[in-house]
């Protein structure tokens, strides 16, 4: 099944044969088989995207539908799907991620796949999640989703960013200007490309090349003064990011 192909797999998927209900202490109404039959063909098709798999897996957990052949949702992932617990709810958790870039106004390509959203689960906020998935989609070409690595790789930087700043407690008088100076020399997974995945047209790179030719006289400009005002602060500076 192409949804699974990048999950855990810990026991071979078995034949439909094996998914019929049985009578358990808890047994299904009627309605239920019939909606646990139809969610599971669902499941072993695939079907377009990941999505609809994620929410069909969402179901038999909330619903308990598992409980006419199983004792818990841990042990029919694991012999009705051949998968862990936790990669079941990671599915499912990406595919709450996607549902709400899609009711935030995001499209999301058919050829995304669980493991394309996959990162953006691990920022803390529907906001951070549909910028991630927003500046990923800049580098992706037209029609297709972003690679793994790409939206990895942004949803990293934007949480390190945001937990660096959350952790860091700089005195307030200097929040208001060193404060983004401070956040970029922190980000260890600073990437130049990804800075710069929103720049498409001449206009925006000669804006930006002025920004930071600007920005770069006025961090010497304040390095001058730091050395002028706490002379070894600049020798420091450089023991710090040499470490």
């Amino acid at each position: 099944m192409a949804i699974f192909a990048q999950l855990p797999v810990i026991a071979p998927l078995p034949q439909a044969a094996s998914l019929e209900i049985v009578s358990a202490s808890s047994p299904l109404t009627t309605q239920e088989k019939v909606r646990l039959g139809q969610l599971v063909r669902t499941i072993e098709r695939g079907l377009s995207t990941f999505l609809e798999v994620a929410k069909c897996l969402q179901e038999i957990r909330s619903s308990r539908l598992y409980r006419g052949t199983h004792t818990d949702f841990q042990s029919w992932c694991r012999e009705t799907l051949g998968l862990a617990r936790s990669s079941v709810d990671g599915l499912i958790r990406s595919g709450e991620v996607a549902q709400l870039l899609i009711e935030r106004g995001a499209t999301l390509p058919p050829n995304t796949s669980e493991a394309v959203i996959r990162p953006l689960a691990s920022l803390p906020s529907p906001e951070l999640q549909s910028e991630a998935w927003r500046l990923s989609s800049l580098v992706a070409p037209e029609g297709k989703a972003p690679s793994h690595t790409v939206t990895a790789k942004v949803s990293r930087m934007i949480r390190e960013a945001t937990e660096g700043e959350s952790k860091r407690a700089l005195p307030t008088r200097e929040l208001m200007f060193t404060r983004p100076i401070s956040r970029l020399a922190k980000i260890d997974s600073f990437d130049v490309n990804v800075c710069l995945l929103h720049v498409k047209s001449q206009e925006q790179a000669e804006n930006i090349s002025h920004a930071c030719g600007v920005v770069a006289d006025r961090c010497k400009a304040i390095q001058a003064k730091l050395d002028e005002r706490f002379p070894d602060a600049h020798l420091a500076g450089q023991t710090s990011a040499q470490d």
